[in-house]
Order: C-alpha cells, then sequence, then structure tokens
C-alpha cells in the first residue's frame, strides 16, 4: 500500500510538472454530495464502466489505483475541497477521507502518492483535522 500525504493549499495548487507524476484534478463544487463525489471521480479518475456509484465500489476503484497508470508518482488535487459534501452528514464526509487516507494498492513500495486540498480558506475544517492528523497545512 501506498499512503498519501496530505496538504492544504489556501493559495493555488499547481500540478506538478516533475516527469513520471501523473495528476489528477477534482472540483469540490462538483462534490456537494454523495452522488455528486462518485460522478466527479468516475470521470477525472477514469473509472471503469462497472463502477457502482457507491462506497464499496468507490473504495474498490480507487485504492486499486489503476488511474495511477504506469507513472511512479502520482498527485489528486481536490480544488474547493473546503465545498466537498457540504450537502450531506458528517458521516458521508467520515467515510470519504477514511478512503483516500487509506492509501492505494501499488506494487512499488516507494512510489509517492499527494493529495493536494485547495480552498479559499486558510485553515482546513475541523472534520478534515481530525480524520487526518498528518494534514499539513501551506
Amino acid at each position: 500500500m501506498v499512503y498519501p500525504r496530505w496538504t492544504w493549499c489556501a493559495e493555488a495548487c499547481p500540478a506538478s510538472e516533475l516527469l513520471g507524476v501523473v495528476s489528477h484534478r477534482v472540483q469540490g463544487a462538483s462534490m456537494l454530495t454523495v452522488a455528486g463525489l462518485f460522478n466527479e471521480f468516475a470521470q477525472a479518475l477514469a473509472f471503469p464502466s462497472y463502477f457502482g456509484h457507491n462506497w464499496d465500489a468507490f473504495e474498490e476503484c480507487y485504492r486499486d489505483a489503476e488511474w495511477f497508470g504506469n507513472e511512479t508518482a502520482a498527485e489528486l488535487i481536490i480544488d474547493d475541497a473546503d465545498l466537498v459534501l457540504s450537502k450531506g452528514g458528517t458521516s458521508d464526509l467520515d467515510t470519504f477521507l477514511s478512503i483516500l487516507n487509506g492509501g492505494v494498492e501499488r506494487p512499488e513500495r516507494d512510489d509517492q502518492f499527494v493529495v493536494k486540498l485547495l480552498s479559499r480558506t486558510p485553515f482546513p475544517p475541523h472534520a478534515w483535522t481530525a480524520l487526518i492528523p498528518s494534514l499539513r497545512v501551506d
């Protein structure tokens, strides 16, 4: 398993320009609800057509890391992260963050994975910091 390093960005979070890094960007404004989150991730990470639009299927497609491609490093940028599941319950946010924080299955242990959270707020909401103690604020 490769576990993500988390960064909260109050300014711009540009995609990496390093060679060998695959970058995916999702929009928090499109993920206000669970259905929106599933649609945004399915499109951005090119989940397979059999993706079932439920938490178990989301976890399976996310963790198998097909979206990582053949690269040894990946980054996931979530724009407007403070809006993610803002019209849902806290249990949905807990589930979502637990899945992301659980890592991805990669054959190489030295692969790297970064999650960048972009927001207009300078500090992450308490719900995020409570679930991701390693969340770094840049």
